[in-house]
């Protein structure tokens, strides 16, 4: 792509990128750091679009991928818990394969295309509420973020 002077990534990543939830470090670190290459890559005219969709019907969540705990001592109930419902939401989840492939293809004819796309309903409603939680925070805590200025 930088020998062509152009190109375009795709990288599929999540919303788990943004919005986590228990036992899902690990994941959602995988699917976090992918925006920055748009900004290494920007001056060879390469676009790079993150995709972060929420739950997609695919088999991700089958048994083949979602390992059980081989000690289950309650001492990683919060784990099993997380398996549980992940393994509930298995060919439950609201999001088209097909309708992401779309998507996909209309990216790829944005002549800007956004560095960062959620995709699907549930998506948007995790990141809207994530976004609220960050202005929060901020908000409470602005005098003690400030307080580390120098008082020229």
């Amino acid at each position: 792509m930088r020998k062509q002077k152009a190109g375009h990534i795709i990288n599929l990543s999540s919303i788990s990128a943004t919005v986590t939830g228990p036992s899902q470090f690990i994941y959602s670190a995988s699917k976090a750091r992918s925006h920055y290459l748009a900004k290494e890559v920007a001056a060879f005219n390469i676009k790079v679009t993150v995709l972060c969709p929420w739950s997609v019907r695919t088999d991700f969540l089958d048994e083949s991928f979602l390992r059980k705990l081989a000690n289950q001592t309650g001492q990683y109930s919060m784990v099993e818990q997380t398996l549980a419902g992940l393994g509930r939401l298995n060919h439950n989840q609201n999001g088209d394969p097909a309708l992401v492939a779309q998507a996909i293809l209309k990216v790829v004819a944005m002549p800007n295309p956004p560095a960062r796309l959620y995709l699907g309903t549930g998506a948007l409603m995790a990141l809207q509420s994530k976004i609220e939680e960050v202005i929060q925070v901020a908000n409470a805590n602005s005098e003690l973020s400030q307080s580390i200025d120098y008082q020229d």
